[in-house]
């Protein structure tokens, strides 16, 4: 069966720009929600002797500023997130003071500003010795114009799924970046298969248009894209259901992109193709 892609790619490209622009907006409106990794602060284990429900906890708590609380393996344990980069000692202090007797602390892990500032410069170095890497290997194994268009499909891919991050509130923490490193890798790869083919088909088929060039090569390596699509989702899905609290975001932002990636594969990076015809 052949499957006529370029027919809609306008309205493709009409979509991905209006995903575009609602992610945009929704990460100026919504900001995104750093994990402590990002921003500093503190993670509390507390245990109380009775049962004891979030909303209670919460309020109790709240005098500590940004926080997040969640039960911990029952609902006596009280896992705590405090969003704050004082030093150690006073935010223990601070935590003491509101629990009082109510809660036994089981566990406290600090991040303090000098880790977040070490992980934020690792993560932006790892995010541009990536990029780097992509591109100097798409120039070499194609060409300028490959390079570019298999770069602006990251940048897309990227984008949007930070609007999602932004949308359903998931914390941006190393799990979820990893997520989007993995994409960045899945994505690139997606786009690597079709223009090899499309490499190939322009050499022997040289009485044809890039149109049809472009639909003959998506066409023939659809079935190895769909076949890893499905079994990479079949993975990030398991996770997803099984994987608990914090690799949901991971798992979401993984299956998420592997759909937006495709997409972009197909669409986005071949359609710039056609301008060089």
């Amino acid at each position: 069966m052949f499957i006529d892609f370029m027919k809609i790619s306008k309205k493709m490209i009409v979509l991905s720009l209006t995903l575009l622009f609602l992610s945009g907006i929704i990460i100026f409106n919504y900001k995104i929600d750093f994990g402590l990794e990002f921003i500093g602060g503190v993670e509390v284990e507390l245990h109380y002797t009775e049962k004891v429900k979030i909303a209670d906890v919460k309020k109790q708590l709240s005098v500590l500023g940004d926080i997040q609380v969640k039960y911990y393996g029952s609902n006596k344990n009280i896992q705590l997130k405090i969003k704050n980069n004082k030093r150690k000692d006073e935010l223990i202090v601070e935590v003491e003071k509101v629990i009082g007797n109510d809660a036994k602390m089981l566990r406290l892990d600090y991040m303090g500003p000098e880790m977040t500032g070490s992980i934020i410069k690792n993560s932006c170095y790892s995010i541009l010795a990536g990029i780097f890497c992509m591109v100097i290997y798409l120039i070499f194994r194609f060409n300028y114009i490959l390079a570019f268009n298999a770069l602006v499909a990251l940048v897309h891919d990227i984008i949007i799924l930070l609007g999602i991050i932004s949308l359903l509130g998931i914390e941006f923490n190393l799990a979820v970046f990893s997520a989007l490193f993995a994409v960045f890798g899945y994505s690139i790869n997606d786009t690597i298969v079709i223009f090899d083919r499309l490499r190939e088909n322009i050499k022997i088929n040289k009485d044809q248009n890039m149109y049809n060039l472009i639909n003959m090569s998506v066409n023939s390596t659809l079935l190895r894209t769909l076949n890893t699509s499905i079994s990479t989702l079949m993975v990030t899905l398991i996770i997803l259901i099984f994987g608990g609290t914090y690799l949901f975001g991971f798992a979401l932002v993984l299956s998420l992109g592997v759909i937006i990636g495709t997409y972009s594969s197909i669409y986005l990076s071949t359609y710039l193709m056609l301008f060089k015809d």
